[in-house]
């Protein structure tokens, strides 16, 4: 394989070593392509010299003008009853590959019938057997008005459907973040002819790669398959979801960059997770520091054994029994318990909170972990063991009177216990700090312990704390003025 970089270039492509793994894979691969950048970074010449490097017959199309009789012609009578299509050398039929220029400019049912173009391969419900390669390009959006001129105020999102459509969803590589050599080359690069034997090359890397990718994919590799599970839950939790069928594409796509020989393994799913984002056609922020966290998290998780009890907890896709295991496996390293645990609070309903709060000091959980974290456990454990009184006025009118008549409502009648007495305190601290201001505030606070409870009993019910003073037995009145 010829050296990073130089397959690219060798079509006086310049600048675009970095995504050349993945361009190579998508064409090898014959998997959609959609190209995302500012006018003037390549995109249109990028495919056109792919497509003559590898002999293509293939049609570009401007998809803000295109009219769905362009691309299909006119239907006519066959002369048997039925309808044929007027055929010219501009439709689609017979082309190899098709390059749909500014996809996300055209009207939005024109997208809707780009759809079986690209995910089937298919027009009007007809298959286009000779279609290989499809390829589109778009310039980014946003959806803020004050966003930087390099933004294009009449770009807008891609549909996600369709957006999803496309395996590779590729950033153009920035111009500004070119080494002042790498610029220079790309100046000139269109004084220079393309040289047939560059051509012969990228074809013939193309077709290696092809093979080697066929055989990758008829066993899929079992590291790859476990980094995407954990890879998709931790972009789920970072606000950036994928759906399983985009990480059934990933598993294909970084088969398809590792194949390439340009990458190391590691380097590929990184590179096939940036390339691989259908977020990139709209307007959703995609951070680079959430990519590289989930990369790495999901890539060690995926590398232990399955004995060890970081993976099993790691592989809890549940936050509260996630925090509860890290809880339980008191002879984790403390930093990477304590994370969990923070973790899960930051994510569970405060209920539920309280309850494993309570759970962890009544059974010697809390020991070892360190900071904020023990200081958060052991506060939640004092409101719930400590009773609570009030005497307070509330306007009739007052939500907070409305909540406290939920409160009452809530332990009104319940049996002394431990459980009344935790549920009272916990309601009642929580109705004079403000933190319950309404009727649902105290609901979903009490829905949520009760759950919690419900759960950790069916593991092993925590021990009585002794003296609890029921707050029934602290003067807690609560008057409409």
């Amino acid at each position: 394989m010829a050296e990073r970089g130089s397959l690219l270039e060798g079509l006086g492509l310049v600048g675009l070593g970095a995504i050349e793994p993945v361009v190579i894979a998508a064409a090898a691969a014959e998997m959609p392509i959609l190209l995302v950048g500012p006018h003037g970074t390549g995109k249109s010449l990028l495919l056109t010299r792919v497509a003559e490097a590898l002999g293509l017959r293939w049609r570009h199309y401007n998809a803000s003008l295109l009219s769905y009789d362009d691309l299909a012609g006119y239907p006519v009578p066959d002369g048997k009853g039925s309808l044929d299509w007027l055929r010219t050398p501009a439709t689609i039929w017979g082309a190899e590959a098709v390059f749909l220029d500014e996809i996300n400019r055209c009207r939005p049912d024109l997208q809707n019938k780009l759809f079986p173009i690209v995910h089937e391969r298919m027009i009007q419900g007809i298959p286009l057997p000779d279609l290989r390669h499809r390829w589109a390009a778009m310039n980014p959006v946003s959806d803020d008005d004050d966003a930087s001129p390099d933004l294009y105020r009449g770009a807008e999102p891609l549909d996600m459907a369709l957006a999803d459509r496309f395996p590779f969803v590729v950033e153009m590589p920035d111009w500004r973040k070119l080494t002042a050599e790498t610029k220079e080359r790309l100046l000139a690069a269109d004084l220079v002819p393309v040289d047939p034997a560059a051509q012969a090359a990228f074809a013939a890397a193309v077709a290696e790669t092809r093979e080697r990718y066929r055989a990758l994919v008829t066993v899929p590799d079992p590291v790859t398959v476990s980094y995407v599970r954990h890879l998709l839950h931790a972009l789920d939790e970072a606000h950036l979801p994928l759906s399983a069928r985009r990480g059934a594409t990933l598993v294909r796509t970084i088969g398809a960059i590792r194949a390439t020989g340009l990458t190391e393994p590691d380097d590929a799913a990184l590179l096939a997770l940036r390339a691989g984002l259908p977020q990139r056609a709209t307007t959703v922020p995609i951070s680079e520091t959430v990519l590289m966290a989930a990369h790495k998290d999901a890539l060690s998780v995926c590398r232990l054994s399955k004995d060890d009890p970081i993976f099993e907890v790691r592989a809890l896709t549940d936050p509260f029994e996630r925090t509860l295991r890290a809880l339980t496996l008191t002879q984790l390293d403390p930093v990477f318990r304590t994370g969990v645990v923070a973790d899960g609070f930051a994510t569970i309903p405060a209920g539920a909170r309280f309850a494993l709060s309570y759970h962890a000091m009544e059974n010697g959980l809390a020991d070892g972990l360190h900071g904020a974290v023990a200081g958060q456990i052991a506060e939640a454990y004092a409101r719930l063991v400590t009773p609570q009184g009030v005497n307070q006025k509330v306007a009739a009118h007052d939500g907070r009177y409305n909540a406290w008549q939920m409160v009452m409502r809530v332990v009104g009648g319940r049996r002394p216990s431990v459980a009344t007495t935790l549920i009272e305190n916990l309601l009642v601290s929580g109705w004079k700090d403000g933190s319950l201001a309404n009727e649902n505030d105290v609901r979903d606070l009490n829905v949520a312990w009760r759950h919690a409870r419900t759960r950790l009993r069916a593991l092993a019910p925590a021990k009585p704390a002794a003296g609890h003073r029921s707050a029934s037995e602290a003067p807690v009145t609560a008057e409409a003025a």
